[in-house]
């Protein structure tokens, strides 16, 4: 979910599948890609999977709003770090993330940004929640004219109107916006290819 992509416009799965095509040690290798029907097969279960993690991070939103899914039970709702928790826990339950992933500022300042769509929807469970998060953020990119550097300027703003109206914790931890963007400029950079910037990248896959 990085506005700055390079490749944005494309499919989600496109986006995947030239991952894998940069990384052939993790198992999509040449001959495989010359071979029609293991590719798609492979797109097929890219497909799904990514499905299934888009109902699993939208399910965890729907249920850090609070509220009451039965007679008599009232659900409080989740600050961010308790909401990223709980989705990084699906994920690794799930298996879609098999190392053991850390809380940071950055992967908490998307997620609000996803909350924050979500709870801008009228009917978010009608179908159009996904579509309306992909139309925000070409918002983003056309707001910002295609400067990458210009993207941490709006997901601050994002985190701190999440943290004003969830709260930030019992132990009422405070983000260093500093932090953030310095992070969102990592990701941004990483994403487009170009963390070269940030310090040697070496890539053991390609010869």
């Amino acid at each position: 979910m990085c506005p700055s992509l390079s490749a944005y416009s494309d499919s989600a799965t496109h986006i995947l599948m030239s991952v894998l095509v940069r990384h052939p040690s993790w198992g999509f290798t040449q001959n495989i890609q010359k071979d029609e029907r293991n590719t798609r097969v492979i797109i097929a279960l890219s497909q799904q999977a990514l499905t299934n993690v888009c109902s699993l991070v939208k399910g965890c939103i729907r249920h850090s709003i609070g509220g009451g899914e039965k007679a008599g039970q009232v659900r409080a709702p989740q600050n961010i770090l308790d909401l990223t928790n709980a989705i990084i826990t699906k994920l690794e339950s799930s298996r879609v993330v098999t190392t053991k992933t850390k809380v940071n500022v950055v992967m908490c300042a998307r997620f609000a940004f996803l909350r924050s769509v979500y709870i801008s929807i009228a009917a978010p469970e009608s179908g159009n929640f996904w579509t309306t998060v992909d139309n925000k953020l070409q918002e983003i990119r056309d707001t910002i004219g295609g400067q990458d550097h210009r993207v941490t300027e709006h997901f601050p703003g994002v985190l701190e109107e999440d943290l004003k109206k969830f709260g930030n914790g019992k132990d009422e931890v405070l983000f260093d916006e500093d932090d953030l963007n310095d992070g969102l400029v990592e990701v941004a950079a990483l994403a487009n290819g170009t963390e070269a910037r940030l310090g040697p990248a070496v890539d053991d896959d390609v010869e």
